[in-house]
């Protein structure tokens, strides 16, 4: 099971997910999964739990396919719980009957920034550009409280939080958990680097390693890594070719912090960052991407022509 963790702050959102598939059993299926998605230029999700939400339809694929409906961010959410369900309903796992609601587990979780004309009603202030920083968890079996019921639902729901004005951030947790010495090592880093920077690059690093850090000891968790960003900033562009960030370019890789860097120019807003473990590694690989009602794209692959993976566009 991912461990996927979601860093909300008031200007920027970052959203990392590690890419490993095990099956059942415990084995290791696949070491460069996508588990992400883009949703416009003002959200992102990704998933963790089963990797198949329906006979013959990955998880993935189905999450793409909701997020790129047209409608608002609610009724994507709606649309995206309703046939979670329904999918997973009839999804044969091979298991017991007892241990069948046990494995259906599976969460969807979402951040970005909505617009909201009138906040009121939510609680909410005014703010200069209407929009609100969110959120999101779509799930059979987990809350904004983060922990894993024992069973899935029959349904999935929905559930929001707005993150406060006079918060710096929120950390959400889904799928595999954190010690508690992890999570408040996480946490502390965040303050820090949120007090004297404001570039999501360096919260998508510190997420990156610590979603390495627990693939050292949960074999359920892999070191091959993808951060989602979403800029507050550009949330009204109409631009829909998201840019990724820095990658390999040579057989002699680059640094980690390369895989971060922050372009100081302002000509590069990356949307994603590939963080393989093999800093060498040419092939590179991105999100699913959706505009709802306009464009769907099913991951994204830079590398060699004989190195394309199945269902991966070749960029």
């Amino acid at each position: 099971m991912t461990l996927l963790l979601t860093c909300l702050t008031q200007n920027f959102a970052v959203q990392t997910s590690d890419r490993r598939l095990t099956r059942l059993n415990g084995e290791i299926a696949e070491e460069a999964a996508n588990k992400a998605t883009l949703v416009g230029n003002y959200m992102s999700y990704a998933y963790t739990g089963l990797a198949a939400c329906a006979i013959r339809k990955p998880t993935d694929e189905l999450l793409l396919e909701s997020m790129g409906q047209q409608g608002n961010p609610v009724q994507l959410m709606e649309g995206l719980a309703e046939k979670a369900a329904k999918g997973i309903r009839n999804l044969p796992l091979g298991v017991p009957p007892s241990k069948r609601r046990i494995v259906r587990r599976t969460s969807f979780v979402g951040c970005g920034f909505v617009g909201l004309r009138n906040p009121e009603p939510f609680g909410r202030s005014a703010s200069h550009d209407e929009l609100h920083p969110l959120l999101v968890v779509v799930s059979n079996a987990q809350g904004i409280d983060e922990v894993w019921r024992p069973e899935a639902d029959w349904e999935f729901t929905v559930s929001q939080k707005w993150l406060s004005t006079d918060s710096p951030f929120l950390l959400h947790v889904a799928g595999q958990p954190l010690r508690d010495e992890e999570r408040k090592s996480l946490e502390r880093e965040l303050r820090r680097v949120l007090k004297r920077q404001i570039h999501p690059e360096s919260v998508a690093r510190l997420l990156t390693r610590t979603v390495r850090a627990v693939s050292a000891r949960n074999i359920t968790v892999g070191p091959n890594v993808m951060s989602l960003i979403t800029r507050r900033a550009d949330v009204f562009s109409t631009d829909i070719s998201p840019g990724s960030g820095f990658f390999p370019v040579s057989d002699g890789g680059r640094s980690e912090s390369g895989f971060f860097r922050f372009d100081k120019s302002g000509d590069h807003s990356a949307r994603w960052i590939y963080a393989p473990v093999d800093a060498t590694a040419n092939s590179f690989y991105g999100p699913n991407i959706a505009y709802p009602g306009q464009v769907m794209m099913k991951g994204i692959f830079f590398g060699r022509e004989e190195d394309v993976p199945p269902g991966i566009v070749d960029a």
